[in-house]
C-alpha cells in the first residue's frame, strides 16, 4: 500500500483502462481488480487500537495513537497533514499502513465530504480551427503548488488514491451515494468519474451513476461505461436514460424495435446516434420479407416519424432510407417562408449519396432554393495577422509612411480598395449547379446543417460552422410563384486578434 499514491499520481497521466492501475517501483503490477475486503467497523468515540511499533512522525502526528472513529476525527487528521499542492503525494503517501482501518476511515471520511469538482480554465480564444477539437475544450486547472486541502484540484487526486483503499463492498453500501457523486462530475473530468464507475458492480446502482453521468452532459463517460449489461437493462439506458451508447450497442430486431422508435426521434440524443438508429432500423426491415407484417409496419412508421422529426439531418437519412424501402414519398409542400427553404435544403443535403456531395440528378431538385438567374457567392475575409504575414513576405519592401504595413502597389496590399489590408472580399457569380465544386461548399453544407431554421431566414441572422471560424448569412428573394430564393451567400471567415 505504500505505492498507493505513487499509483494515483500515474493515473493522472494515464487513462483508467479496466480499472488496470501501473505501479513504478513497486515490485510488479497491481492486479486488475481489487480482493474484497469485509468493511471495517469502528465503534463511535472509541479511539482506534494502537500501532504496534510507531512510524517515524515526519508530519508531527502520533499515529500511534491517532483518533479515526469518525468522519470528524479522520477529517481532523486530514487536517494536521499539512497537505499543499507541492507535497501532498509523498505526505498521503506516509499515512501508515497499519492497522487498515486507519487509512479505510480517513478514505471514507474523504469521499464524504466531497469537493472534487476541479474548475477549469476556459480555451484560449484563438485556437486554430484545424487543431484537434479537444484542445478547444476546457481544461481543469493544475494544482497550485500553494493549493490546500480545500482545492479541490488537490482533492480530486486524492480521491482516486481514496477509493483504492476501500473493498467494493464498502464503497457499493456505505458510500454509494459518494460513487454516484463521483460518476455526476461533468467534463472535462473523465478519469475521476470512470474510476468511480469501475468500481460499481451493482446493475441498478451502474444505472444510477451512468444516469448522473448522462445528466452532467459526459456523455462519452456513460457510453464507455455499459460493459456487462444485458439487452433488457440496455434498452432501459437507450430509453429512459437516453444514454447514445445504450442505443449503439444494441442491434434492430423485432424484441428491440420499441428502442429504435423512440431513439429515432429522441431530442436527447445526438445527432449522430439517432442517424445511426434510422439506418440500424432500416437494414433490419430490408431483411424482413413481409411488408405486410406489423413489425415491418411499425418500423417504416418510425422512420416515416423520423423523416418529419425537427433535426433536419436524421429527416434527410431517414426520407433516403425509406426510399430504398419503397416507401411512397409525401406530397412535396410549397416552401412559404425562408426556414421552410433552408429546412428543404438540409434534408435534401443530408439524403444525397455520398453523404456531403451532390449526385447528378439531385442538383435538379435542390437548385430550386436558390435564384434561377444564378447565387452571387460574396467572401469576405479578415485576418489581423496579415500585417505580420505581408511583413514577413516582404522584409526588403520599407515602411516609409510608419503605418505597420510595407509600401506594397495598392493592387497588392489592399486589392479590394476597401483602405483596410487586413479585410478583404471577392465576389463571384455563379450557377447553383457550380457550387458544390467551389471551396466553400462543404463548409456551407455544415451550417446549414447546423443552424437554426426557424430564425436563419431572419435578416441579419447567420449560420456558423462547428469548430471554425467561418459563418453564413443568407440575402433572400422571390423566386417562381413567389417562393423564397436564395439570391446571395455572403461567407465571413474571421480570426481573433491574438
Amino acid at each position: 500500500m505504500r505505492c498507493a499514491i505513487l499509483e494515483v499520481m500515474l493515473r493522472r497521466s494515464l487513462p483508467v483502462v479496466a480499472g488496470v492501475v501501473v505501479a513504478a517501483g513497486c515490485g510488479g503490477p497491481k492486479p486488475a481488480a481489487r480482493v474484497s475486503r469485509a468493511p471495517v467497523a469502528v465503534d463511535a468515540g472509541v479511539a482506534a487500537a494502537p500501532v504496534d511499533a510507531a512510524p517515524e512522525q515526519p508530519l508531527g502526528i502520533d499515529w500511534a495513537h491517532a483518533k479515526y472513529a469518525t468522519d470528524e476525527d479522520a477529517l481532523a487528521l486530514w487536517a494536521k497533514m499539512g497537505l499543499r499542492g507541492d507535497n501532498f503525494e509523498d505526505r498521503v503517501g506516509m499515512i501508515p499502513e497499519s492497522p487498515p482501518a486507519l487509512r479505510e476511515a480517513m478514505a471514507k471520511a474523504l469521499l464524504r465530504q466531497g469537493n472534487f469538482a476541479c474548475p477549469t480554465s476556459p480555451p484560449p480564444a484563438c485556437v486554430d480551427a484545424d487543431l484537434d477539437a479537444q484542445l478547444a475544450e476546457d481544461e481543469m486547472h493544475e494544482v497550485a503548488a500553494d493549493a490546500t486541502l480545500d482545492d479541490p484540484c488537490m482533492r480530486r487526486v486524492i480521491a482516486l488514491w481514496a477509493l483504492d483503499e476501500l473493498d467494493d463492498d464498502v464503497l457499493g453500501t456505505e458510500l454509494a451515494p459518494d460513487l454516484i457523486a463521483l460518476a455526476a462530475l461533468p467534463p472535462p473530468e473523465h478519469e475521476l468519474n470512470r474510476a468511480a464507475l469501475y468500481r460499481i458492480h451493482d446493475p441498478t446502482m451502474a444505472l444510477q451513476a451512468i444516469a448522473a453521468a448522462k445528466a452532467a452532459h459526459n456523455d462519452e463517460v456513460a457510453d464507455d461505461n455499459l460493459g456487462g449489461m444485458d439487452v433488457t437493462t440496455l434498452a432501459h439506458a437507450a430509453i429512459d436514460l437516453h444514454v447514445d451508447g445504450a442505443v449503439l450497442q444494441i442491434g434492430a430486431d423485432e424484441a428491440t424495435l420499441p428502442v429504435f422508435e423512440a431513439a429515432v426521434v429522441d431530442p436527447l440524443l445526438r445527432r449522430d446516434t439517432r442517424v445511426a438508429a434510422v439506418r440500424e432500423l432500416s437494414m433490419f426491415l430490408q431483411d424482413v420479407f413481409d411488408p405486410g407484417s406489423p413489425v415491418y409496419k411499425r418500423g417504416v412508421a418510425a422512420i416515416e416519424r423520423a423523416r418529419d422529426g425537427a433535426d433536419c439531418v436524421t429527416a434527410g437519412v431517414a426520407a433516403g432510407e425509406l426510399t430504398t424501402l419503397g416507401a411512397k414519398p409525401p406530397k412535396s409542400a410549397k416552401l412559404r417562408s425562408e426556414a421552410d427553404v433552408l429546412r428543404w435544403l438540409c434534408v435534401e443535403l443530408a439524403g444525397a449519396p455520398g453523404e456531403r456531395d451532390v449526385a447528378p440528378g439531385v442538383a435538379d431538385r435542390w437548385q430550386k432554393a436558390f435564384a434561377p438567374g444564378g447565387v452571387v457567392l460574396e467572401q469576405t475575409f479578415e485576418d489581423p495577422y496579415r500585417k505580420h504575414e505581408l511583413s514577413d513576405e516582404n522584409p526588403d519592401v520599407p515602411d516609409a509612411d510608419g503605418d505597420g504595413w510595407p509600401d506594397l502597389p495598392p493592387e497588392e496590399l489592399d486589392p479590394d480598395g476597401n483602405g483596410d489590408p487586413s479585410t478583404w472580399t471577392e465576389v463571384v457569380r455563379m450557377r447553383a449547379a457550380e457550387l458544390p465544386g467551389s471551396d466553400a461548399w462543404s463548409e456551407l453544407v455544415r451550417a446549414i446543417e447546423s443552424c437554426d431554421a426557424t430564425s436563419a431566414g431572419a435578416a441579419g441572422a447567420e449560420c456558423a460552422v462547428p469548430a471554425a471560424h467561418v459563418r453564413f448569412r443568407f440575402v433572400w428573394g422571390k423566386g417562381r410563384g413567389g417562393q423564397p430564393v436564395i439570391k446571395t451567400i455572403v461567407r465571413t471567415e474571421t480570426y481573433a486578434d491574438c
